[in-house]
This record gives structure tokens, C-alpha cells and sequence, in this order.
């Protein structure tokens, strides 16, 4: 992370951020795992990563299974992401 720092490569932090959100989960550090989960998420959103933020939410949605909260789950698995450009114009 430290060398994705120093080269600007957001991305990189990013799926490094979701890799070690696996890993922790799998330790049972959800709290931590889904601290991850949002950083990466702020990320790719920011880069406009639409395959990157399915990925994530499908992540958090994993985690929020092993917490045992299956509602939020579902929840975040069917979250829809429209692209700036697709979306309908309010003014």
C-alpha cells in the first residue's frame, strides 16, 4: 500500500482495500472488513469503477451475511448503480 501511495495509484489502494476486507472477514473482523469495504467503495466511485463498485457491494453484502444480518444483505445486493450520463436530469 505504502508503493501505491507513493505512485498516485488510487485503484491499486482500492483492490488492495478489498483484499484485505477478505481477509480480515475471514478472521472475523467484520467491523474492519467493511471499513475496508467503504474506502474502496469511495474510491471507485470517485473513479467512476462501475464493475469495481459491483464487486464491493457484493462484498459488503457477503459480510454483512457472516454477521448475521441477512436483510441488510439483500439489501445491498440489490442496490442499482445508474451512471451519471443515463441518469434523468431534475432541473
Amino acid at each position: 500500500m505504502k508503493i501505491a501511495r507513493r505512485e498516485d495509484l488510487t485503484w491499486m489502494i482500492s483492490i488492495a482495500s478489498v483484499n484485505l476486507a477478505d481477509v480480515h472477514s475471514m478472521h472475523g473482523k467484520t467491523r474492519l472488513a467493511l471499513d475496508y469495504l467503504r474506502k474502496a467503495r469511495k474510491v471507485m466511485k470517485e473513479t467512476g469503477d462501475l464493475e469495481g463498485l459491483s464487486a464491493v457491494d457484493f462484498n459488503m453484502a457477503l459480510v454483512q451475511i457472516d454477521k448475521g444480518n441477512l436483510s441488510l444483505a439483500e439489501n445491498i445486493s440489490r442496490v442499482k448503480i445508474v451512471p451519471s450520463h443515463l441518469r434523468k436530469k431534475t432541473s
